[in-house]
């Protein structure tokens, strides 16, 4: 994460412009959805995490979803809207391309 912070790291790999920042974007999304995914990694009887990086990234999650209402929501679509899921319960993560 640190990294993309600087988009002259980017130029290495090959990218710039508009699809430099769709990369630092689809981190944030996963550091979001891994962040989620991380409550796995949560003993609730020993109120203890099993992995370090599962407890930061949910930490990282929490701090995104409370710093703004508008920068990343998280909801729970019973239905889902996507072809071929019907019926499937999941958690939809809508997270704003630019904020200012």
């Amino acid at each position: 994460m640190y990294s993309i912070f600087f988009l002259h790291f980017f130029r290495v790999f090959g990218f710039s412009g508009e699809e430099a920042k769709n990369v630092i974007y689809v981190n944030w999304l996963s550091m979001v959805h891994k962040g989620i995914e991380s409550l796995k990694m949560y003993n609730s009887s020993v109120n203890k995490w099993l992995q370090a990086h599962s407890q930061a990234r949910y930490v990282i999650t929490r701090v995104l979803l409370e710093s703004s209402k508008e920068l990343v929501n998280i909801k729970y679509i019973e239905e889902s809207p996507i072809d071929g899921m019907f019926g499937s319960k999941v958690l939809l993560i809508n997270l704003i391309s630019s904020y200012k």
